[in-house]
């Protein structure tokens, strides 16, 4: 089991404080009952089963901002429509039309640009029901690597 560092009346209105407790490292307070939720879910996700806490939470972290970052500069011109049979739908304001991402076991294809790699299936991964999906057909996402 982790342990926990209980410290009071560090957040206010809403603001997370840093507390540096190393050169170089910085110490991020948590409500306990929430550092149990994190526990729970990094314990339970075969991705995280070999990280440290800080590790785990650290890459899930990096994927959301990741996420993030592909929905800040792509969102305006692709929209998500949803899923059909084995098919993943954007739509492409650009194009101006509906775009198709074929999900096979191990990988995506998009049939406009007919490739593997693409901002349509980048768009893909920034979408948490896309995830899902795609976890259920056995697909595994790329690894993102924490810079």
């Amino acid at each position: 089991m982790f342990q926990y560092v209980l410290i009071t009346n560090l957040i206010r209105n809403g603001s997370i404080l840093y507390v540096m407790v190393r050169k170089g490292y910085a110490q991020l307070v948590l409500k306990e009952e929430d550092a149990k939720k994190i526990e729970q879910f990094i314990k339970g996700n075969e991705k995280y089963k070999d990280r440290t806490l800080s590790s785990a939470i650290k890459l899930i972290l990096f994927e959301v901002m990741e996420n993030d970052e592909y929905l800040r500069r792509y969102g305006p011109f692709l929209k998500w429509i949803g899923p059909h049979d084995n098919l993943l739908l954007l739509y492409d304001h650009f194009l101006g039309k509906t775009v198709e991402i074929e999900v096979h076991e191990k990988m995506m294809y998009c049939r406009e640009d007919e490739e593997s790699d693409c901002v349509h299936i980048g768009f893909c991964f920034a979408i948490p029901e896309v995830y899902k999906i795609l976890g259920e057909r056995g697909f595994k996402p790329p690894k993102v690597k924490a810079k």
